[in-house]
């Protein structure tokens, strides 16, 4: 506990945790390797923190999962490289409950889980990581996690879906290179006045943008799909480029350039 600690250049093995701060603040956390942490705990565990960094580190074979932020304002989480951590739910960086921080510049290679999970959390921003190789997702923001911003990021060749939000409103994703993920490019489902622009999107198996509804009574609504170029070669399954599913209520879709999808450019379904 307490404030202005350092934990720099350590090396951290077969632990239940590799670094635990609890009420800890104004704290850095510098070029560590942490590795071989045991399932039941984190190679990052912070919970009730502020004005937290982590830089430089490198966190690998760590079967619970790399990092997990819980109830926390102002945390940078940036440049850490985060590899191989396959357990059941293995995310790579996890933020719960958890405002006005950023995620920058994170490689984040095969984990079984999500590469980035924003779970109830707003305003934060996530830019400039390469996620690749997730068994889930590149990025999942869901259970009302709003007004994050998520741009020029690298999602490719993970298991289902470059970006997923569900539950969630006013986010903007922008500027992303979203690629060679097996099902979606992005996935917006029960969710409204998203902002999905100016993204680069291709060689996603089924559908580049996908805006769904879970149950009849849901909504997704609001959303915004402008300026996104390239969405191209969605060749299997659904194969659209653009496909609103069952969607009641006000989506805007322009400036977009659609090429190459096998059946559909654009897809609209109505309940």
């Amino acid at each position: 506990k307490g404030a202005n600690h350092t934990a720099t250049s350590n090396i951290i093995t077969n632990s239940t945790y590799g670094l635990m701060l609890n009420d800890t603040n104004i704290t850095q956390i510098i070029s560590n390797t942490i590795e071989n942490i045991s399932a039941g705990g984190f190679g990052i565990y912070m919970e009730n923190v502020t004005n937290n960094t982590l830089n430089s580190n490198t966190l690998k074979h760590n079967p619970g999962g790399a990092i997990r932020i819980f109830n926390a304002s102002r945390i940078h989480i940036q440049s850490n490289t985060i590899i191989n951590s396959s357990g059941t739910t293995a995310h790579g960086i996890m933020i719960n409950l958890t405002i006005n921080s950023t995620l920058s510049s994170n490689v984040i290679e095969n984990v079984t889980g999500s590469g980035i999970r924003v779970a109830n959390s707003s305003n934060n921003t996530i830019v400039l990581n390469n996620v690749s190789n997730s068994s889930l997702f590149g990025i999942f923001v869901l259970d009302q996690a709003n007004n994050n911003a998520i741009s020029n990021n690298r999602l490719y060749n993970n298991t289902d879906y470059g970006i997923k939000v569900i539950n969630s409103a006013n986010n903007t994703l922008s500027t992303n290179s979203i690629f060679n993920n097996s099902l979606y490019g992005v996935y917006i489902l029960n969710s409204s006045d998203n902002t999905i622009t100016s993204n680069i999107i291709y060689n996603n198996s089924q559908v580049g943008i996908y805006v769904s509804i879970a149950h009849a009574s849901d909504l997704s609504s609001g959303n915004i799909i402008s300026s996104n170029q390239y969405i191209e070669n969605h060749t299997t399954g659904l194969a659209s480029g653009i496909l609103l599913h069952s969607i009641r209520g006000n989506t805007h879709i322009r400036s977009n350039s659609v090429i190459r999808s096998n059946y559909y450019g654009i897809y609209l379904s109505l309940p």
